[in-house]
């Protein structure tokens, strides 16, 4: 008969080293993608805000354009709440490109002369001349 040498207390199976340390691992792992999870999911809540009131600010002010007798309070008052909106979808964005066009589509609607928007509600060029670089500005905030 072969003697049995009785375990020690403080013997450690060899793959319980390998069990804590995989234990350990995934913890780690898990809990840093959860993080960058949740971080880009609020940059995105945050981005997809600001989009909407942009778009709801150029909603307002396209109808206006289309109907409206006194055009140029209007305008103004829109021109100064949609520069608030969209420089902070911009300030939002990560890519330069993105960040520029959005821009360049914003100078096209800024460098509009107010001072020379008929009083009465605009038709042929004029509402055009008026229109299209919000549709610009539009089409370039909703391909971010």
């Amino acid at each position: 008969m072969i003697p049995e040498i009785p375990a020690s207390a403080f013997e450690i199976p060899q793959y319980a080293l390998w069990m804590i340390g995989g234990w350990v691992l995934t913890t780690i792992i898990t809990g840093w993608l959860g993080y960058r999870s949740g971080v880009h999911s609020q940059r995105y809540a945050e981005l997809l805000k600001a989009k909407n009131a942009a778009f709801t600010e150029i909603d307002r002010i396209l109808p206006v354009i289309e109907a409206a007798d006194n055009l140029r309070p209007v305008l103004l008052a829109g021109q100064r709440r949609l520069e608030k909106l969209v420089f902070a979808l911009s300030s939002q964005l990560h890519r330069k490109r993105q960040r520029t066009r959005i821009e360049a589509a914003w100078k096209c609607y800024q460098d509009l002369d107010i001072d020379l928007v008929p009083t009465t509600a605009p038709h042929g060029k004029d509402r055009a001349r008026l229109t299209q670089p919000l549709k610009t500005l539009r089409d370039e905030i909703s391909d971010t």
